[in-house]
């Protein structure tokens, strides 16, 4: 044997050893990337599950949120009340034709006792409302 044949014969034994450990990398890297595909398969559903939850929470809320819609309307009305039965004790508090204070001042029992009976409203009406 030569040496020319030698080196020949190295230069295939190098090859073939490096043709066996790319062979081997591959088939690691084959088995890494299917275990990624099965883990990125597995968080696909993560992310659905988390919209459906979302979704339902949110119809669950806005149920929720039109039971509370009759309570707002009734202190919505409570409050247009108020403000009614006070322009009209402004108003008798003041003159009409120059605007200047009215020397009495008294509060009718009336006025308390009406919106002693709008308190009462509202309390029935949140009560019927829950």
């Amino acid at each position: 044997m030569s040496a020319v044949e030698i080196i020949f014969l190295v230069i295939a034994v190098a090859f073939v050893v490096l043709v066996v450990c790319l062979c081997r990398l591959i088939c690691r890297a084959c088995k890494t990337l299917k275990k990624v595909n099965e883990m990125i398969d597995d968080l696909d559903h993560q992310p659905k599950d988390i919209l459906n939850q979302a979704n339902e929470i949110s119809v669950n809320l806005n149920s929720k949120l039109k039971r509370l819609d009759p309570i707002f309307r009734a202190v919505e009305n409570c409050g247009t009340e108020w403000e009614c039965k006070t322009a009209l004790r402004n108003e008798r508090l003041f003159c009409k034709c120059c605007k200047s204070k009215v020397a009495s001042e008294e509060v009718e029992a009336t006025d308390f006792i009406q919106l002693a009976l709008m308190g009462i409203n509202l309390w029935k009406k949140i009560k019927k409302g829950e």
